[in-house]
Parts: structure tokens; C-alpha cells; sequence
């Protein structure tokens, strides 16, 4: 059996659940493709968070049952390009280059202003130390 890729989202509580639709509709749709079309099922299903998601179960539900039925009618077929890329390579590359664009950028530190010095002072604590001001409290509780 084929490894099927389906998306690790979708509606099941109180014992309601839409795996056996996400798992009949991924079935028709071809390998290289599965990825993209599980990942946009996710986007669609969290659109509105992932507590309130009677819409977007909806619009999620509605894209799988029309790709897959575009599938297994012949309507869409998967390709490779004229870059020798499967679909699903071509979705890997489009989903790290997204992923590359939201990343937070790392900035340089900013140096110091010019009439700082750059040797700072370090200040040794000669206080009791912690064990010692518990030994004070205790002795004044006593009196």
C-alpha cells in the first residue's frame, strides 16, 4: 500500500469526524500532488482559527471534494514542467521560499554611541550572602 499523504487537520469531535472524507478524496488525487492540496486544505481549515471553524470546515471541504473530483474526471492532471520538476517538487520549493520570506530577520548589533566608554565598571556584591540573611531573620523572629 502507498504511503497517503492527507492533512493532519480536520474536523473530528464528539465523535464526528471527516477522516473517512479527507482519506477518500486524497485517494484520487495523484501523489505529487497530494502535499499541495493537503497543505491548502489545512489553510482553508484554520482560516479563522482553530476553534471556530465552521467556515472555514466548509470552504476546506468544498476545494478537496472539487479537486479530487477534477481528478478522477480528467480535468487536471499532474505534469513535470520543462524544468524537470514533479508538481510536488515545484510545491516544496514554493512552500521553503514562503517559509524563507516569513522568517524574522536577524539584524546586526547596534554599536554603542561614540562618548561611551567601552570598558564598563563591573560592580562585586560584598553584601551577606543569602544564607547568612537567612540566619539574621531567624535570630530576629527569636527575640
Amino acid at each position: 500500500m502507498s504511503d497517503l499523504i492527507y492533512p493532519a487537520r480536520y474536523y473530528h469531535r464528539g465523535g464526528v469526524s471527516d477522516k473517512k472524507f479527507v482519506l477518500d478524496r486524497m485517494a484520487c488525487i495523484p501523489p505529487e500532488k497530494q502535499q499541495e492540496v493537503a497543505d491548502e486544505f489545512e489553510r482553508l481549515y484554520l482560516a479563522n482559527g482553530p476553534i471556530h471553524v465552521r467556515q472555514g470546515r466548509y470552504d476546506a471541504k468544498v476545494y478537496l471534494n472539487e479537486i479530487a473530483r477534477a481528478y478522477s474526471t480528467g480535468k487536471l492532471k499532474s505534469e513535470t514542467a520543462s524544468d524537470d520538476l514533479t508538481d510536488y517538487q515545484r510545491h516544496q520549493e514554493k512552500m521553503k521560499q514562503e517559509e524563507r520570506a516569513t522568517r524574522k530577520k536577524t539584524s546586526k548589533a547596534v554599536p554603542p554611541p561614540s562618548g561611551v566608554k567601552d570598558k564598563v565598571k563591573k560592580e562585586i556584591y560584598t553584601g551577606p550572602s543569602i544564607i547568612e540573611m537567612a540566619e539574621q531573620a531567624r535570630d530576629k523572629k527569636r527575640k
